[in-house]
């Protein structure tokens, strides 16, 4: 990998309406002096630091990171960032852009900011580096590789951020059965007093339980898993909308369109034409 490689892609409107995308990426060498504040940017960053070690600040707190660490943070708050004068830090690093961040799965950027995590990945190496290779090379369909693999390296970063939540916090036993349950009815009416009694427990402490350690509430997960069900369908099958829509459980037509769009800002329709481009990413 070069030193000091930075790239400002020029994305195209499509990439901006539909598809995550990339300001900034590259790969640098900071030096022992490194110091560098900002403020309300409005996208996110994620960074993994190949060598070295400094430390973060937002909204003027201070965080460590050091080799192996993988960091992501909303950059519309206040921060900065200083090199270990004995020790500068590599990174890889990524600005991205999604139209309404909010709407990504699982609430993605609701947690606390920043995170880090340590991984000591190759695979993380390796998806930055691929990433980089698409921008530079800006090949007919770079715009919708580049989407997969951010897609791609948030998937890997939060599966290693809720197996480690998973392995260093208590969860009720009843969470996985409820959400088993959940997985095999999908296409039923489901309520949260049947869900509450699944738990054997009241509906208002399943309710607040199930918020606790899941990070939404019992309808919106039900109404997340739905979506994510149907993005399957749309992506597998020719069957239209509204027999997805039933297949997965929503009562009509427009709760389908209604709460996809909700989730993913984009309607049904729009997803399936927006994904075309994303097949055959290594």
């Amino acid at each position: 990998m070069r030193d000091y490689v930075t790239f400002l892609p020029l994305v195209s409107k499509h990439a901006q309406e539909n598809l995550l995308y990339c300001s900034i990426v590259g790969f640098a060498k900071t030096s022992p002096d490194e110091r560098f504040f900002r403020s309300n940017v409005h996208s996110y960053e994620i960074f993994y630091v190949t060598a070295g070690k400094g430390k973060l600040f937002v909204e003027g707190v201070p965080y460590t990171f050091a080799q192996g660490d993988l960091v992501l943070l909303n950059l519309q708050a206040d921060h900065g960032y200083i090199s270990d004068e004995c020790d500068p830090y590599e990174f890889f690093y990524l600005n991205f852009h999604y139209h309404d961040l909010a709407h990504l799965p699982g609430s993605w950027f609701q947690l606390q900011n920043p995170v880090i995590l340590h991984l000591e990945s190759a695979s993380i190496e390796s998806l930055f580096i691929k990433i980089l290779a698409y921008v530079e090379g800006q090949s007919s369909d770079w715009e919708a590789q580049v989407s997969a693999l951010i897609y791609l390296l948030l998937m890997q970063f939060y599966a290693f951020l809720f197996a480690k939540a998973g392995m260093s916090s208590f969860q009720p036993t009843w969470i996985v059965p409820v959400k088993q349950w959940i997985e095999q009815h999908l296409e039923q009416k489901l309520a949260v007093e049947d869900l509450a009694k699944i738990a054997n427990i009241s509906t208002y402490h399943f309710i607040r339980e199930f918020k606790k350690h899941v990070h939404v509430t019992p309808l919106e997960y039900v109404i997340s898993r739905r979506v994510t069900r149907a993005k399957y369908l749309l992506m597998k099958s020719n069957q239209s909308i509204e027999q997805i829509g039933r297949m997965v459980g929503f009562p009509s037509q427009y709760s389908m369109i209604h709460n996809f769009k909700r989730l993913e800002g984009k309607t049904p329709s729009a997803f399936r034409k927006s994904i075309q481009g994303l097949h055959n990413v290594e």
